[in-house]
């Protein structure tokens, strides 16, 4: 008799689990995967048979892709954002340099596990502008990064970079920008659990990303207080590579490449004020407040399969959640002699069950 693997009450990740154990007694049969089957019957509970089913799961590679797609989307708005010589005038030219760190947080909820993020990246960055109020702009970013999640169960520690280059063109104080980026990260990842006999997993994994986006602000000034509206439309291709899990276990997973695309809008606002002090010393303080929202789906998917399935039970294609994401972003720079600038800033962005934290520091040496 068949084992309904799938009861309601699951939430839509581990549901996708508990679909592809359906498929896996459907004939022909998986023989390696029996024990497991049956232990699966006897969870006397529906929180054990939650906790039985989220040792196989694939999220945390989910979280990955999903932190990858954000992380381009970062990229993006930094190229565009640092080192501005708009407004400036002329025939410059701009060396810019950024430093954050990132902390998130995706918290637990509906069969996810609580998963922590966190991010070191250093980005440099050229512009040049030219006398027909066209500006070229040249990024390179690198990020270290690691997770933990699921009771530090589930870890990994990688490494992503960044490249891109940047296009604006300047029509009064309205400004148009383009940007095209190439991601590429490698992340090494580990699964521990105790299901049947203790496993403990080991996988590298890469994954790519070529984006897009543009953005049209306008400014406005009142004297020493502006005001700038903005919007970003973009799109990211996701390019998740093919990987397998060492681990003699049944349960082991395969990760089948996919690729996704992801369209995405940003409405936002900056708002600050200029203080003028002598010798041409200048503080802006402003608060930059926006809002993304996915538009063509909010999941990037994790498509795998164990080791010891059958092939005809097909793979289990399991949804993590990008988000609607709300920004708030406070800061303030220090611009002294021949234009330089030293700047801080502060971001929190918030979901319904996302947070992340970022600190970041950037330098503009304008020549």
């Amino acid at each position: 008799m068949l084992f309904r693997s799938a009861p309601t009450g699951l939430g839509p990740s581990l549901t996708a689990i508990g679909q592809y154990f359906n498929r896996i007694q459907a004939p022909p049969v998986s023989p390696a995967l029996g024990s497991t089957v049956v232990k699966l019957v006897y969870d006397p509970t529906l929180d054990a048979y939650k906790a039985s089913l989220t040792q196989f799961s694939p999220q945390l590679y989910g979280e990955e892709q999903a932190e990858m797609a954000l992380s381009t989307q970062r990229f993006q708005q930094l190229m565009t954002d640092g080192g501005s010589i708009i407004g400036l005038g002329g025939d410059h030219g701009m060396l810019w340099l950024n430093y954050s760190n990132e902390d998130s947080i995706h918290g637990a909820y509906d069969g996810y596990q609580k998963i922590w993020l966190r991010a070191n990246r250093g980005a440099l960055g050229f512009q040049k502008a030219f006398e027909n109020a066209w500006t070229l702009g040249f990024a390179a970013e690198y990020e270290d990064d690691s997770v933990i999640g699921y009771q530090n169960l589930w870890k990994g520690s990688g490494h992503t970079e960044h490249f891109g280059s940047v296009l604006k063109r300047q029509l009064g104080s309205t400004v148009l920008s383009g940007t095209v980026t190439f991601g590429t990260s490698d992340i090494s990842s580990q699964r521990t659990g105790d299901f049947t006999v203790p496993f403990t997993t080991n996988i590298k994994r890469n994954i790519y990303t070529l984006a897009g986006s543009v953005r049209a602000f306008h400014s406005f000034d009142y004297g020493s207080l502006y005001a700038t509206p903005m919007i970003d439309f973009g799109v990211t291709g996701l390019f998740n590579g093919y990987a397998a899990e060492a681990t003699g276990e049944p349960t082991g997973l395969i990760l089948y490449a996919n690729n996704e695309g992801h369209v995405f809008t940003r409405p936002a606002a900056k708002f600050g004020n200029v203080f003028s002090f002598g010798s041409g010393v200048k503080l802006n303080i402003y608060e930059d407040l926006g809002y993304t929202r996915y538009l063509n789906g909010r999941n990037t998917f994790v498509n795998a399969a164990f080791t010891g399935a059958v092939s005809a039970a097909g793979s289990m294609n399991v949804p993590v959640w990008l988000g609607s994401l709300f920004e708030t972003t406070s800061g303030l720079e220090l611009t002294v002699h021949s234009n330089i600038s030293i700047g801080a800033e502060y971001s929190k962005t918030v979901d319904t069950h996302y947070s992340m934290n970022r600190l970041a520091f950037h330098l503009n040496i304008p020549f």
